[in-house]
């Protein structure tokens, strides 16, 4: 095949198919776009370039505001250019909504289409047949409304968003559509959902565009040719420029439809040529650079191009023909060469040909051009190269490198001699990426000659601003096809290569930033090819650069190297020496000044060369150089936690090797003396732990280089933190190299004592598990070597350790204790053998013991232990030195501040005064001699102290220790001799000289530990200890010290956990300490027992709870639980130890008054706790206890105990329940056993409460304390009943509610069955009761606290009820319950009402006082019952009694609440005493007392109690009138009350009348008041019936009082007799018509009072009465009525104005009709100037009276009017007609024209009475009324003949002057419309 020949390609392209190709369509437009990946940078950076905006997207086609910064010009412009493409776009859509889209697609003829454009347009129905044209698809306009999506009637100059919004609905489900079957109907909808939702896609609105194109595009994956056909039908047919945003949304569109199509298959040549050259249009119109347009547009092409491939780079190739093409053609074809490699490798020749001829014409001057010609350059190499690589599955295999030569040739010289040198740095980036490609596509010769020029370029690009990736990728490329045939570079190059590379290699790989790790890799990709053909080049460059001292060079240096060692081994192998030698100084002479990012590359250039075998101890000649390596690996295993310290190294080190081109200050990264990523030392520890253990079970071949230097390094005390990698490597070389067949093990230096003193220590620390268990099994192995004797012991022991080491978890203090006796006896049973097998081996052991002390300086546990072995060494004898040098030495080794080896110290002595105790003891003294290190052993002591307290204090501690271990392990005979001389002394000396808490603590277990020593039954004798008492006392002072704020704590963090677990030890010490010497003879005072008893649980309980707090924890619950037993341990020890000290009552007594206040805690620890030691104590006294001829009979205090046991009998928890039962069997069996009863007697008691203890805990415990009690009934003699109930009265007050409600409980039980036994003491047991019930909470103890009462009260009810009347108000709860259950008490609660109602009969409304007090104080007596009654209303038993007194009761209450309305409470109130004049202290709580609302409140009690609850609805109402003083407010209340009598208790009424009758006569006006308001509302409710005489009679009598209100209320009751029965009303009518009339002259009497006097009243009254008394007495009355009723118009108050034009309204309406209707017609013209100036007033009640009124005065004035006028009626039938009801009325105009009226029917008044009256409202207090009356005087005024208001015009107008300067606005203006009325 031709290279040039494309026509005979064997491409499998669908055009060999017969597939015609795609047609060129022509288009005029310039070939410029854009490029692909990086042209914005390209853009940014080239000025020529230019980016056009278009601003017609972000336009408001709306008609908003344009921004400020555009001008107008370019407003309209935009406006111009949208409306442009909104008119394309309703173009396309009216020619697919009226004829159907394919009609466009596919073509109709015009006649056709415009008669069918022309029939949609006149609204008619399109006729025709549907077969004459397939392409036509019919719209029928009844089927279309203006707002549907497809208009009809759409503008072409409408905005393209106000159809968009209507197309809104236009979204369709796209799954539901894609179910439908796939029809030729079915693809026209397609389109047509398609064209909707693109004119959606436009919206400016985001979420409508976004899901409109998410839509579109879910409709093209399910028919993808259809909407491409339409996206592309409609930018063809698009006449004007569309906008970049229509474009790039359509393309896109586009983009993500064709490969749904390709896959589907329905991408068919047709609809691919019209895409094609629909993108290819696109891309090339503008040469500006677009990527919203042109990157879609390219990605179309390139898409179709993976299926006809051959066809998009033939019209691609076009392009590149005519000239300099677009640089969007150049990115096609590269992203086309990427997608489609085989496709396009086939027709690359051709391809690279027209490239070529482009780029030797000279003209791609743009750097956006050259980019683009770059990046295609690449991508074809890339193809290529694939190509050729995968021949194999190529669909032509004689395609050939060499074919390509030439034009790569050409094409690579003018990008680097021409193109390379330039300022765009995106540019430069893609030629070096194209150079790198295509120098694999070079021949020998081409590369032969370009490398003296391209690497020295290359190397100053490192300078430049490009990125080094690209640099270094380029270079790496060319280095590989450079070197692929054996080319060499000159030394020179070489060097300036090493230089620029390893520059970069000191550059730091940011991870954040991908580039610089790909840097990174593709530097040593390029040092990797460069010392392949120049190694010791490299070699020797490296090694001179690890010598520098800057960081970045080392870490470079060494990365590289590794990098070499691991890829080159063979090639690597002679200069092996010269990397290990330098390695080995870097290791030695600076290992000090390295950091640990150098460190941690130096271990893995280690690690390399260990696994590529070249660190092998058969390498005599260096292998110390081996050696040293190793030995830097642990050194590193040795780092202490926490981050590392930066060597401080000079910044000029970094400057030695820099290149100066690489001394530029831009290039890429940074070089800094401190990297970002510094390595921890933790991290860099763990790397090496692992790396030797690795080495150490990988690498065979380096077993016998580690072997000796790890033992070495074994003893080296610089590497005890690297130990446990050092052990676990040993254990498995020597397990493995006893386990190979003859292998030796060979020990030169160090010696096996040595080896085994050192392991053996070491295993002291149990944890970690994995050193332990290494250090054992190296042990075990080692041991054979050694000696038989010891392996043969060993070989048993250590596997029995190693079992228990691994069973138990070791961190635990006590697993570590039992470690240590552990290896205590292992190290015993050793010596004791091996002395006898191997004694010279034991001596040298012991010199090696002494010898290794310092090794162990940071290690104290192990230090300790070491001592504790030299201990035991001395005790077998095999110290060389003697014993006395033995001591010396432990105890001049030992730090005292370390308690670790402090206790190994005091072990070691405790071993040593087994056998030498006058040594130890010696040595101790000489401690304290010397004050315990202050003074010093210079001449005369006159030196200064040379320890400071602290040292001192631990100094203490360890003597203290000592001590302890001393008098525990010494022999008891030579102890006695020595203790009360020297060992007592020295302890007391030590407590007392410091304050350090450990070391009291140290000093409290000698003392311990020196009581036990001496406890007889150890002795075998009684030794009396004649310092007891010292050591009790201080004993008890340091227990004191545990101050009580140190336990205030709550249960919170971790640190007060530690702090209260170290105070328990403290306090545990103290209390076993006290134990101890409690325990030694003789038996302590009964006053030093309680002392030191109450200490011990002051310091114990508290702290016990507090840790039982912390123990709920999930977090503490191990260390607070531990600690909380060894204190209860403790706790009980003392108790027993108290109690066996001296066995009797009066010990148990003292013992329970220690533990009862605990008992009754608020913590149920505390409770559990003080039970548990009472149960320990009653137990063993019942156990022990024997009596003695004299002994007492009778255990007098039992049944005080058993009933202040009794509350935790019911305790809420379940242990403390059972402890109290538990309890209360042992005092029963005590009191029977000193009854001398055999133990028999009690076993039935025994068993029932053993079975209450399940019952106890349950729901409802009744019956098992009913149980209880009766037991303790039969048990309790009657001498012990007040006592067993005044104890048990405390357990009322509990804190707990179950225990205090079953101790009430038990209490009632006893009280019913003995109460009669005590009733002397009523009165002090009520009291008690009463006492304690103020403190209870709990429902169920104050329930049987009152029916305690009760039963009190049954035996002494005088008493009782007397007692609770008598205590001060106001009653607190305690006593209100206790009148409740009285009142629940049947037999007692007729009695206790009676007397209450009594009481409140005749009992004083308030206290009796001097004349001169102002203030009113309600009576005590009156009040206290008040109270007593509401309390016994509550209750619902009290129903029958108080029904039936309900009358007598409800009068009653209704005048005590008139008493007390205003009045102050009771301050003081009447002692118990005989002297009635003295007095208790001021009762500050009365202060708060409201008596009204006391009263109140007990009167709804008591209606509430006899089931009258609607009568409690007033009480509700005025609750917020309570005490307020309002007389009035009052009043209401009783009417309301009145009211709701009549209707609910009627056949009470009766009662009630006779009730208040006496109250008429009463002295107090309160009672006078209540009784007439009550009189009024019975009168206004018509219940009077029979009784309404009386009535009358108290009403009227109520007339002259000298009360206001009470003259008041009587008025409006005489005027609620209108609404009674007629006949009645005819026999009272005269006097109460008098009544009401006198009532009208008492206005104003008390102006004080309501400022209206009884008028109000009155009028009501008379409003009421007027229609329905009989004629004559209204005629009797009219007239002067009418007069009276006049001058309340004006009143101030409108309820007063409204009742008089209401009165006068019904006079008007009975006289009309009558002889005196002359008379009130004079009367109506009187008033009609008031009336109609009020019609318009701004209160409504009195507009309704008003119109009422003028309504009713028309027929008045129609009688006034001749007969025979034209005018008859006229005013009345406008009052008729234009006042009604609730109408509203226009005053201005029915004013205006009733004004004319009576300018004519009543001009005669107009001069005489109405303008007169309307001027006399000038000065009205009124606003409205004074604008009204300017109003009316106006319009009569204009309306008058003039000549009838001359005379009065003059004074007219002076007043409407006057109220031209009327302060209120409206009254002004209707000033200035009068006077226009009158002139106008």
């Amino acid at each position: 095949m031709e290279p040039n020949s494309l026509e005979n390609s064997n491409l499998p392209d669908k055009a060999k198919d017969g597939v015609l190709p795609l047609v060129e369509k022509p288009c005029n437009q310039s070939h410029k776009s854009l490029a692909e990946l990086n042209l914005q940078d390209v853009v940014n950076e080239d000025t020529t370039i230019s980016n056009s905006q278009e601003h017609g997207d972000e336009q408001d086609l709306n008609g908003s505001k344009v921004s400020a910064n555009l001008d107008v010009a370019e407003v309209e412009k935009q406006n111009d250019d949208l409306s442009a493409d909104s008119e394309d776009l309703q173009n396309f859509l009216l020619k697919q909504t009226e004829v159907g889209e394919d009609a466009v697609l596919n073509g109709v003829d015009s006649d056709t289409l415009e008669a069918t454009k022309q029939a949609a347009r006149n609204g008619s129905e399109v006729i025709g047949d549907e077969t004459d044209n397939l392409n036509v698809v019919f719209r029928f306009p009844g089927s279309v409304d203006e707002n549907e999506v497809f208009s009809l009637k759409t503008s072409n100059k409408e905005p393209l968003y106000l159809h968009s919004k209507r197309l809104s609905s236009s979204i369709v489900d796209i799954d539901q559509l894609a179910r439908c079957q796939h029809t030729a109907e079915d693809v026209a909808e397609v389109k047509s959902f398609s064209i909707a939702l693109l004119e959606l896609a436009f919206e400016k609105q985001t979420d409508i565009s976004s899901n409109a194109v998410a839509t579109i595009q879910q409709l093209g994956r399910k028919h993808p040719s259809t909407v491409l056909r339409t996206l592309q039908t409609y930018l063809s047919a698009s006449e004007s420029q569309t906008s970049t945003r229509v474009l790039s949304t359509i393309l896109t569109i586009m983009d993500t439809t064709i490969n749904p199509a390709i896959e589907a298959g329905h991408l068919d040549h047709s609809l691919a040529t019209a895409l094609v050259n629909l993108a290819l249009n696109e891309m090339i119109k503008n040469p500006e650079p677009i990527p919203d347009i042109q990157l879609p547009a390219s990605n179309v092409l390139v898409t179709v191009g993976t299926v006809y491939c051959k066809d998009v780079i033939e019209l691609l190739c076009s392009r590149l023909q005519n000239g300099i093409p677009h640089p969007s053609i150049l990115v096609s074809l590269a992203s086309l060469a990427t997608l489609n490699i085989y496709g396009t490798v086939l027709h690359l020749k051709n391809v690279l040909n027209m490239v070529v001829a482009l780029l030797s014409t000279g003209q791609i001057k743009n750097s956006l051009l050259r980019c683009s010609f770059a990046t295609a350059l690449a991508k074809f190499s890339e193809a290529l190269l694939f190509y050729l690589a995968n021949m194999e599955r190529a669909p032509d295999v004689s395609v050939q490198r060499d074919w390509f030569y030439e034009d790569i040739s050409a094409a690579f010289e003018i990008l680097f001699l021409q193109w390379l040198p330039c300022k765009a740095t995106t540019t430069c980036q893609e030629i070096l990426e194209a150079l790198g490609q295509m120098s694999q596509l070079l021949s020998e010769e081409r590369l032969e000659h370009m490398a003296p020029k391209l690497l020295p370029s290359l190397i100053q690009s490192y300078r430049g601003p490009v990125e080094p990736l690209y640099v270094s990728r380029c270079l790496a490329l060319f280095l590989d096809a450079f070197f692929y045939n054996g080319s060499e570079l000159p030394d020179a190059t070489v060097h300036e290569l090493l230089q620029a590379l390893f520059q970069q290699m000191t550059i730091q790989p940011d991870y954040s930033q991908p580039s610089t790790v790909k840097n990174n890799y593709e530097v040593l990709r390029c040092l990797e090819r460069l010392a392949r053909v120049h190694l010791e080049k490299v070699v020797g460059f490296l090694l001179s650069k690890v010598e520098q001292g800057a960081e970045q060079v080392r870490v470079a240096a060494l990365t590289v190297l590794k990098h070499l060692i691991n890829s080159l081994k063979e090639q690597l192998e002679p200069h092996v020496a010269a990397i290990g030698a330098q390695l080995k100084l870097l290791c030695t002479s600076d290992a000090n000044s390295l950091s640990n990012n150098v460190k941690k590359v130096l271990v893995q250039v280690i690690v390399a060369m260990a696994v590529q075998g070249h660190l092998l101890a058969s390498d005599t000649i260096h292998s110390g150089r081996h050696i040293q390596l190793i030995a830097f690996l642990l050194k590193l295993c040795t780092l202490v936690p926490g981050s590392e310290v930066v060597p401080n190294s000079p910044s000029s080190g970094l400057d030695v090797f820099l290149h100066p081109l690489n001394k530029a200050s831009s290039f890429r990264g940074s070089i800094s003396s401190i990297p970002a990523n510094v390595v921890s030392n933790d991290e860099l520890r763990q790397m090496c732990e692992n790396v030797i253990h690795l080495l150490v079970t990988t690498q065979s071949q380096m077993e016998d280089l580690f072997w000796p230097v790890l033992l070495r390094y074994a003893l080296d005390p610089e590497h005890n933190r690297a130990f446990g990698v050092i052990a676990r490597a040993l254990a498995h070389l020597v397990t493995k190299k006893r386990q190979e067949p003859g292998g030796t093990i060979i020990i030169d230096e160090p010696t096996s004592t040595a080896i085994v003193a050192r392991f053996f220590v070491l295993a002291r620390s149990p944890v970690p598990y994995e050193k332990c268990s290494a250090i054992l099994t190296f042990l075990q192995h080692f041991s054979a070597i050694v000696h038989p004797t010891l392996a043969q012991l060993w070989q048993v022991e250590l596997p029995q350790l190693a079992s228990q080491l691994k069973g138990n978890v070791m961190n635990q203090p006590d697993n570590q204790n039992g470690w240590l006796l552990s290896l205590e006896k292992l190290a015993d049973v050793t010596l004791a053998r091996i002395k006898l097998a191997a004694p010279e081996w034991t001596r040298l052991f012991a010199t090696d013991l002494l010898d290794q002390v310092g090794l162990y300086g940071q290690q104290p546990l192990e230090r300790g232990f070491l001592l504790h072995l030299i201990g035991i060494s001395v005790y077998h004898g095999i110290i060389p030195q003697g014993p006395s040098y033995a001591m010396d030495f432990i105890m001049t080794s030992v730090r005292h501040q370390m308690i670790e080896e402090s206790i190994g110290c005091a072990s070691a002595m405790g071993w040593c005064a087994r056998g030498h105790l006058d040594v130890a003891l010696l040595r101790l003294q000489n401690l304290e001699r010397n004050d315990y290190g202050r003074k010093s052993s210079g001449f005369l002591g006159f030196m200064k102290e040379n320890r400071s307290e602290v040292e001192s204090d631990m100094l203490k501690s360890t003597a203290a220790r000592c001590y302890a271990r001393i008098v525990a392990d010494a022999p008891a005979t030579e102890l006695l001799l020595k203790v009360d001389k020297h060992v007592i002394r020295a302890i007391i000396h030590i407590l007392q000289s410091t304050k350090d808490r450990l070391v009291r603590q140290e000093g409290l277990d000698a003392v311990a530990s020196v009581a036990q020593a001496l406890w007889p039954e150890r002795l075998q004798e009684r030794y009396v200890l004649a310092k007891r008492p010292d050591l009790l006392k201080e004993t008890l002072v340091q227990l004191k010290s545990v101050s009580l704020a140190d336990l205030s704590s709550q249960a919170g963090s971790p640190s007060e956990l530690k702090r209260l677990v170290e105070i328990s030890r403290f306090t545990v010490r103290a209390l076993d300490a006290l134990s101890a010497l409690i325990r030694l003879p003789p038996v302590l005072g009964p006053d030093d027992q309680s002392t030191v008893l109450e200490t011990g649980l002051e310091r114990g309980i508290p702290l016990y709870a507090q840790l039982c707090q912390f123990a709920m924890e999930e977090w503490g619950m191990v260390d607070a639980s531990l600690a909380a037993n060894q204190l209860l341990i403790a706790l009980e020890n003392l108790t027993l130890q108290f109690l066996r000290s001296s066995l009797d009552p009066a010990m148990v007594d003292i013992i329970f008054s220690q533990l009862q206040p605990w008992a009754r805690g608020q913590e149920g620890p505390m409770r559990r706790a003080a039970l548990t030691l009472l149960k320990l104590t009653l137990a063993t006294f019942f156990r022990e206890v024997e009596f003695e001829p004299g002994a007492p009979t009778r255990f007098g205090q039992g049944h005080i105990m058993i009933a202040k046991i009794i509350p935790r009998c019911t305790d809420p928890e379940s242990a403390v329940r059972d402890l109290a039962i538990d309890c209360l069997s042992l005092v029963l069996n005590i009191i029977s056993k000193y009854l001398g009863y055999s133990g028999e007697y009690e076993k039935n008691s025994l068993e029932k409460l053993e079975s209450l203890k399940t019952d106890m805990g349950s729901a409802d415990p009744t019956a098992p304390l009913i149980e209880l009690a009766n037991l303790l009934n039969s048990k309790t003699p009657t001498s012990d009943v007040w006592a067993f109930l005044e104890s048990a009265a405390s357990g009322l007050n509990d804190p707990f509610a179950t225990s205090s409600s079953g101790v009430s409980f038990v209490i009632c039980l006893v009280l019913k069955v003995r109460g009669g036994e005590i009733h002397l003491r009523t009165k002090e047991l009520l009291d008690m009761l009463l006492f304690r019930l103020k403190n209870v909470e709990c429902p169920q103890t104050r329930r049987s606290i009152l029916n305690g009462v009760c039963l009190l009260a049954s035996h002494q009810r005088d008493v009782v009820t007397s007692a609770l009347l008598s205590h001060s108000l106001p009653h607190n709860e305690d006593i209100s319950d206790c009148w409740k259950a009285l009142a629940a008490d049947s037999t007692q609660a007729t009695a206790v009402l009676d007397h209450l109602i009594d009481i409140l009969t005749y009992a004083a409304p308030y206290e009796e006082r001097g004349p001169h007090a102002n203030e009113a104080i309600v009576s005590f007596r009156l009040l206290s019952t008040i109270s007593a009654l509401k309390s016994m209303c509550l209750v619902s038993q009290i129903f029958s009694c108080l029904q039936a007194r309900f009358p007598h009761v409800f009068c009653l209450l209704i005048l005590a609440q008139s008493c007390m309305l205003g009045a102050s409470p009771p301050i003081h109130f009447p002692s118990n005493g005989a002297d009635q004049l003295s007095f208790v202290p001021v009762n500050r709580e009365a202060y708060r007392l409201n008596p009204y609302q006391m009263c109140a409140d007990t009167f709804k009690s008591v209606i509430v109690s006899v089931q009258l609850d609607p009568l409690m609805e007033p009480l509700t109402e005025h609750r917020h009138w309570t005490n307020s003083g309002d007389l009035n407010a009052f009043c209401a209340l009783v009417a309301s009350m009145t009211a709701l009598c009549t209707v609910f208790t009627a056949a009470h009424l009766p009662y009630m009348i006779v009730s208040f009758s006496n109250a008429l006569k009463s002295s107090h006006q309160r009672h006078r008041l209540a009784a007439v308001a009550f009189y009024a509302e019975l009168i206004h409710q018509r219940a009077v019936g029979r009784d309404l005489d009386v009535v009358i009679r108290g009403l009227t009598s109520s007339l002259p009082d000298s009360s206001l209100l009470i003259r008041r209320i009587a008025l409006k009751g005489l005027g609620s007799l209108g609404d009674c029965d007629p006949r009645q009303l005819e026999i009272q009518a005269p006097s109460v018509l008098n009544a009401l009339m006198e009532g009208l002259e008492e206005d104003g009497r008390e102006p004080h009072d309501g400022n209206c006097g009884t008028v109000k009243e009155a009028l009501e009254g008379l409003l009421r009465l007027v229609p329905v008394v009989s004629v004559p007495e209204v005629e009797r009355l009219a007239s002067r009525l009418a007069l009276r009723v006049r001058p309340f118009f004006e009143h101030e108050l409108p309820q007063v104005r409204q009742a008089a034009i209401s009165l006068l309204a019904q006079l008007f309406i009975a006289g009309s009709t009558s002889s005196a209707s002359d008379r009130l017609a004079e009367q109506v013209h009187a008033t009609l100037t008031s009336l109609l100036l009020h019609l318009n007033e701004g209160d409504p009640s009195v507009v309704r009276a008003c119109k009422l009124a003028l309504r009713e005065a028309g027929p008045l004035l129609d009688r006034n009017i001749e007969e025979g006028t034209v005018s008859i009626g006229r005013v009345s039938s406008m009052f008729q007609t234009h006042l009604p009801e609730e109408g509203r009325l226009n005053y201005l105009t029915f004013l205006t024209d009733l004004v004319k009226l009576i300018a004519v029917d009543c001009e005669e008044w107009i001069t005489s009475n109405y303008l007169p009256a309307a001027t006399s409202y000038f000065k009205s207090p009124a606003p409205e009324l004074r604008a009204n009356a300017a109003l009316f005087v106006g319009l009569l005024c204009g309306a008058s003949r003039s000549t009838i208001i001359a005379t009065q015009q003059r004074n007219v107008s002076l007043s409407l002057i006057r109220l031209l300067h009327d302060p209120v606005k409206s009254v002004r203006l209707q000033a200035m419309n009068a006077i226009s009325l009158m002139f106008g």
